[in-house]
C-alpha cells in the first residue's frame, strides 16, 4: 500500500506537447513581463514628466493612484469577464488595450493636460487587470498549471 501511495502517476502526452507547452509558457511569461513593464514605467518617468509639464508630486501621484485603483477594480471585474471570455482572449484584449493606452499616453503629451493623463492611465490600469495571472488560474484544471503559477508567485524559476 505504501508503494502505490508514493508512486507517481504517469500521464502520456501526445508528441509535441512539451515543446508546445514550453512555447506557450514563454509567450505568457513575456506578455506578463510586458504588462509589468507598462504598469511601472510611469513612476520611473515621473520626474521628467513633472519637469516637462510643471506637475507637482501630488499631481503625478494622482495619475499613478488612478492607474492603481483602476487596476485593483479591474481585477474584480475582469476575473468574472475572464471566466466568460476565456484566458487567451482576455490576455489579448488586455495586451492590445495597454499597448494602445501607452501609445495614447505618449501622444497626449502634446497637450500636457493633467485630466487627460489621469483618464488615460486609468483606462490603462483597467486594461492591465486583464493580464493578472490570478484571473487565468481557472482556465486550466491542470495541476501542472497551478504548480507553475505557484512557483511564479514565489519567485522561483519556472521550468
Amino acid at each position: 500500500m505504501t508503494e502505490s501511495a508514493n508512486a507517481r502517476i504517469f500521464v502520456p502526452h501526445p508528441p509535441g506537447f512539451r515543446p508546445r507547452r514550453g512555447l506557450n509558457w514563454a509567450f505568457i511569461g513575456l506578455l506578463y513581463t510586458s504588462f509589468y513593464m507598462c504598469r511601472y514605467n510611469l513612476p520611473l518617468a515621473s520626474s521628467a514628466i513633472s519637469a516637462e509639464f510643471g506637475f507637482s508630486k501630488a499631481q503625478i501621484g494622482s495619475i499613478i493612484t488612478t492607474a492603481l485603483l483602476a487596476y485593483a477594480c479591474g481585477q474584480i471585474v475582469n476575473g468574472l469577464l475572464t471566466d466568460r471570455l476565456g484566458g487567451k482572449r482576455a490576455m489579448l484584449i488586455g495586451a492590445a488595450g495597454t499597448i494602445v493606452m501607452n501609445v495614447v499616453f505618449g501622444i497626449a503629451s502634446f497637450w500636457g493636460l493633467l485630466w487627460l493623463f489621469v483618464l488615460i492611465r486609468g483606462i490603462d490600469g483597467y486594461m492591465q487587470a486583464f493580464g493578472c495571472l490570478q484571473n487565468h488560474r481557472n482556465q486550466s484544471g491542470d495541476l501542472d498549471c497551478g504548480m507553475r503559477l505557484c512557483l511564479h508567485r514565489l519567485g522561483a524559476p519556472v521550468p
